[in-house]
């Protein structure tokens, strides 16, 4: 599991981090980019959607997550401001005394392309989603998996994956997930969840970085793996 601890909020001018909104019309995740920060502020450009600001208002809550070197950094805020008469529009958000460091651990992570399930765990509105949700694992680590989907499941929901690993022929059940992020492709409409595994039993995992080795393998003679 990933470690989580609290230091000092640093940022930077330019710095890119995505503003996530859990619930609402907005819901969803949008990246932007910090306009100025200060000791008691920060400002960020107003984040965009098909060229258009979105229309965030003070008292919206927020979790702004950002990522440097092997670690995420998050902190839950409120919009405090919005200043439309900039150049870029610019929203005004209280510059926390800590932030939340989750340290990742350092699994290589490749490209895929095959089935899979999630079980949502918890109270449901079945009016809203389903219980059961199928889709497809476009990349895969020890990790956690991107999983390729046209349900908008949101973020911080638990799920259980199902699916079969090609290459070393094991099947999964029941491997305990979150989501963590949540992005929406503009041309399929499709979205794409970041899952990440919590609680994952110790010959799972293994399962999943022999079949990560052996699918790195095949990806070096095309010279396409990536590492998170």
């Amino acid at each position: 599991m990933s470690k989580v601890t609290l230091e000092p909020a640093d940022f930077e001018y330019r710095q890119k981090v995505e503003i996530i909104i859990t619930e609402g019309r907005l819901e969803g995740n949008y990246i932007t980019f910090v306009e100025q920060p200060a000791e008691d502020e920060i400002i960020f450009a107003v984040p965009r959607v098909d060229e258009l600001y979105l229309p965030l208002e003070p008292e919206q809550p927020v979790t702004v997550s950002y990522k440097k070197l092997s670690a995420r950094y998050e902190f839950d805020e409120k919009i405090i401001g919005r200043d439309d008469n900039r150049p870029v529009p610019c929203l005004k958000i209280k510059n926390p005394e800590r932030v939340r460091r989750i340290q990742m651990r350092d699994y290589l992570r490749v490209p895929c392309e095959f089935p899979a399930r999630l079980d949502l765990a918890g109270g449901l509105n079945k009016d809203e989603l389903p219980r059961r949700v199928n889709g497809r694992i476009v990349d895969i680590s020890g990790g956690g998996v991107k999983f390729k989907t046209a349900i908008p499941v949101p973020r911080a929901q638990k799920v259980y994956l199902k699916f079969k690993l090609p290459l070393i022929d094991k099947e999964l059940n029941f491997v305990p997930g979150k989501v963590i992020r949540r992005d929406q492709d503009d041309v399929s409409k499709k979205y794409f969840l970041g899952i990440e595994f919590s609680g994952i039993s110790i010959e799972a995992r293994n399962d999943i970085i022999q079949y990560v080795y052996r699918q790195q393998i095949e990806m070096d003679k095309k010279d396409k793996w990536v590492r998170e």
